[in-house]
C-alpha cells in the first residue's frame, strides 16, 4: 500500500513517482489469485523511475494487455454493461 501520513496529494505523488525507496515498500497483498502476475508487473512498470517506466509502446505490449487488440478497440463491444443511472434512480 502507499500513502502518505501528511495527506497531501503532493506528498503522495512525490513518494509513487520519484521515491527510490517506494519499490522496496511496494508490498502486494496475498490475493488468492485474484490479481494476477501481470497486472502487478504492470503496476510495477508504471510506478518506478522516469527512465525505466513503460511508455505509450510499452504499456501496448505489456502481457497484462496481451488479449486487447488495440487497432480495433473502437470497434469492439464492451463485456458488461453498467446501467448506473437506472441504478442511481431506484435509490431516490
Amino acid at each position: 500500500m502507499f500513502y502518505s501520513n501528511q495527506s497531501t496529494s503532493v506528498v503522495t505523488y512525490r513518494i509513487i513517482t520519484m521515491d527510490k525507496c517506494f519499490q522496496d515498500s511496494l508490498i502486494f497483498p496475498n490475493t488468492n489469485g485474484r490479481v494476477s502476475q501481470s497486472a502487478e508487473n504492470l503496476i510495477c512498470s508504471l510506478l518506478t523511475e522516469c527512465e525505466n517506466r513503460l511508455d505509450y509502446d510499452g504499456i501496448r505490449a505489456h502481457a497484462f494487455f496481451a488479449s486487447v487488440d488495440f487497432d480495433n478497440i473502437r470497434q469492439s463491444s464492451v463485456g458488461c454493461f453498467v446501467f448506473v443511472m437506472q441504478q442511481m434512480l431506484s435509490l431516490m
